[in-house]
C-alpha cells in the first residue's frame, strides 16, 4: 500500500486509477463440496486452508477485510453439517449484518433449515425455531438474553462462529457466550474472525482468553497465498492550514488546558511532558478519583477533578475545531451554554474568560465550517464527474460534522445520504436497523453515490463497490482505521483519501493509528507462532 503524500490539486489531477484486470488471478475455479452450491463459492486456497485448520478446534481467523471471513466460515459450516456434529451459530453484533450473514449462507449452502432470530419474534417462537434449525444466526445480545431465560441451550452445537471478534471484550455479550460454551461443549468447534484483534496484547489476550482460543490463524497481505486476490488501495494525504480564525480559537483553549494542567502536573497526577492527551486526563481522572475514596481532607482533591474535568472539555472543544470545523465546535459550546444543570467543570469551563472570548468569535460564524469542506467538496465532484458508476464513503466521527457536510454537499447539488447509529445524540435521531438496511439497499440500487457515515459503517456491512473511501479526520484506534480502509479496494483498485490539518491532532490521530496497526501485525504473527 503506497503512502504517498500529495496536495488536493495533485490529488485530483490524477483521475481515476483503472481497474485491476479481473483476469489476474485466471479463471476463477469454484468448491466442490456435497453442502456447498455448485459454482457459488470461489475456491481460494487461503481459505479452504483457514477452514481445515480451524474444524475441531477453537481458533482465531485474522484475515484483512475484504478478503472473505465469512466464506471461511461457510466452508468450516459445510463441513460441520456435512459430519453431522451439530448445530452452526453464526453471531454478528448487529441485526443489519446477522441478515447479510444469513442471505449469504442460503445462497453458498445446501442446508436449508437456516433462520435468522431478532427481538422481534415472540420468545417461544424463538425457541422453537433455534430447535427445529441446523444453522442459526443472532446477534450476541439476542442469544444471551434466551440463554439466560432457558428458552434455548447451546450442548448440541458444533460449531459457533464469532464474528468482528474483537468485541469479546469487557462485558460484551460475546463473553458470557464463550464462557458457556466453553463448559457446554468443550469439544467444540470455535470460529473467531477479525480484522484487526487489537494494538496490543493485552488486548489480544483477552479476546483469546474470553473466547477460549487455543489457536490464532492469520494472513496478511504481503502472504503469498493472499497476495494475487489482494486489491491495492492507493492512500492519498490531503493536507490542509487552519484558517487565521481558526489558529486564534485553538490558541485560547490550548490555554485553557496548559493553565488547568499546570497544578495536576504539579501534583503528579499528569506527567510533565508539553502535550496532555484525552487519555493522560482520563487517567489523572482515575488517580484523583482513587485519592478521594480514602481522603479525610477532600477539598483539595476536588478542585484537582475541577481542573481535570476543564481539561477533558478543552481537550475536546481542541479536537473539535482542528479536525471537524467551526460549525461542531459552535453547536457544542451553545450547548454548554444552554444547559440549564451543568457539571461543575461544565460550568468552571463555559465561564473561563478564554473560552468566552471563542465563543464571541464564533457563535454568528459566516464562514464554511472548516478547510476540509471545501476540499471535500472538489474531490466529490471531480470523483462524481470521472467515475459515473462509483459510490464514495465519507467517514467523519461526530454527528454534528456528518450533518454539516452533508448541508454543504446539498448547497453543491450532491446527492448523499447520512448513516448512523441508532442512539439518538443530543437532538439528533438515531437511525433504526432496518433504516440502516434501507439506506445501504439504496445505496446498492444506484438512488445516491455519496455515503456520509459514523463509525457504524466501518464494521463488517456489505458494501462491495465502493470506489472511494474518505476519512474526514483520522482516527487513532488501529481497528478502525483497518475498518474503515477495508470499505474499498474489495473488487478492484481502491483509493482512500484522508483530510489531514497539519500540525493538529489529526497528525498526531493518524501516526498513533497506523503505529498501532504496525504493532498488532507484529503481535499477532508472535502469537499465532
Amino acid at each position: 500500500m503506497g503512502h504517498d503524500q500529495v496536495d488536493l490539486d495533485t490529488f485530483l489531477e490524477e483521475g481515476i486509477p483503472e481497474p485491476a484486470d479481473p483476469g489476474a488471478t485466471g479463471e476463477p475455479s469454484y468448491v466442490s463440496h456435497p453442502m456447498v452450491e455448485p459454482e457459488t463459492l470461489e475456491e481460494r486456497p487461503y481459505q479452504t486452508e483457514l477452514a481445515e485448520q480451524a474444524h475441531g478446534r477453537r481458533t482465531l481467523v485474522v484475515l484483512p477485510t475484504g478478503l472473505g471471513k465469512t466464506m471461511v466460515a461457510a466452508l468450516l459450516a459445510a463441513e460441520v453439517l456435512q459430519n453431522r456434529e451439530g448445530k452452526v451459530v453464526f453471531l454478528a453484533p448487529t441485526r443489519p449484518l446477522v441478515q447479510q450473514h444469513e442471505e449469504t449462507f442460503e445462497e453458498l449452502l445446501r442446508a436449508r433449515d437456516q433462520v435468522a432470530l431478532s427481538g422481534s419474534v415472540p420468545a417461544q417462537r424463538r425457541a422453537e425455531l433455534f430447535a427445529e434449525n441446523r444453522v442459526i444466526f443472532s446477534t450476541p445480545q439476542g442469544l444471551r438474553n434466551d440463554l439466560e431465560a432457558g428458552l434455548v441451550d447451546i450442548d448440541d452445537v458444533g460449531l459457533l462462529v464469532f464474528d468482528e471478534a474483537h468485541r469479546a471484550v469487557g462485558d460484551y455479550a460475546y463473553v458470557d457466550i464463550g464462557q458457556r460454551y466453553r463448559y457446554a461443549c468443550p469439544e467444540g468447534t470455535v470460529l473467531g474472525l477479525t480484522a484487526s484483534p487489537g494494538g496490543d496484547e493485552e488486548r489480544i489476550q483477552e479476546v483469546v482468553d474470553n473466547l477460549g482460543i487455543h489457536e490464532i490463524l492469520s494472513r496478511d497481505a504481503e502472504d503469498p497465498s493472499v497476495k494475487p486476490y489482494v486489491k491495492e488501495t492507493k492512500v492519498r494525504w490531503v493536507k490542509l492550514q487552519l484558517t487565521p480564525v481558526m489558529e486564534a480559537v485553538q490558541a485560547r483553549l490550548q490555554n485553557v488546558v496548559d493553565e488547568r494542567a499546570k497544578p495536576l502536573k504539579e501534583a503528579r497526577y499528569l506527567e510533565p511532558k508539553p502535550y496532555v492527551s484525552r487519555t493522560d486526563a482520563i487517567e489523572a481522572g482515575k488517580k484523583i478519583r482513587a485519592e478521594l475514596d480514602d481522603a479525610e481532607n477532600k477539598g483539595p482533591l476536588f478542585g484537582m477533578l475541577l481542573n481535570q474535568g476543564v481539561v477533558m472539555q478543552a481537550l475536546h472543544c481542541l479536537e473539535l475545531v482542528e479536525t471537524q470545523g467551526v460549525e461542531p465546535l459552535q453547536t457544542y459550546l451553545a450547548r454548554l451554554m444552554q444547559d440549564e444543570d451543568p457539571s461543575r467543570s461544565a460550568e468552571a469551563f463555559a465561564k473561563d474568560p478564554q473560552v468566552t472570548d471563542v465563543w464571541a468569535r464564533i457563535q454568528d460564524w459566516p464562514h464554511p465550517s472548516h478547510p476540509k469542506i471545501e476540499a471535500l467538496i472538489e474531490t466529490l465532484t471531480r470523483e462524481l464527474a470521472d467515475n459515473p458508476d462509483g459510490l464514495v464513503i465519507v467517514f467523519a466521527q461526530y454527528r454534528d460534522t456528518i450533518n454539516s457536510i452533508l448541508e454543504a454537499l446539498e448547497d453543491e447539488g450532491i446527492d448523499a445520504e447520512k448513516f448512523v447509529g441508532q442512539s439518538d445524540r443530543d437532538g439528533d435521531e438515531g437511525m433504526s436497523q432496518d433504516e440502516q438496511k434501507e439506506v445501504l439497499d439504496r445505496m446498492r440500487a444506484g438512488e445516491f453515490r455519496v455515503l456520509v457515515a459514523s463509525s457504524v459503517a466501518e464494521e463488517g456491512l456489505d458494501i462491495p463497490s465502493v470506489d472511494l473511501v474518505v476519512f474526514y479526520e483520522p482516527v487513532p484506534s488501529e481497528i478502525r482505521l483497518i475498518q474503515r480502509r477495508g470499505r474499498t479496494g474489495r473488487q478492484s483498485v481502491g483509493r482512500m483519501v484522508v483530510l489531514i490539518t497539519e500540525d493538529t491532532r489529526d497528525e498526531a490521530f493518524m501516526h498513533a493509528a497506523m503505529s498501532r496497526e504496525k504493532k498488532m501485525r507484529r503481535l499477532v504473527k508472535d502469537l499465532g507462532d
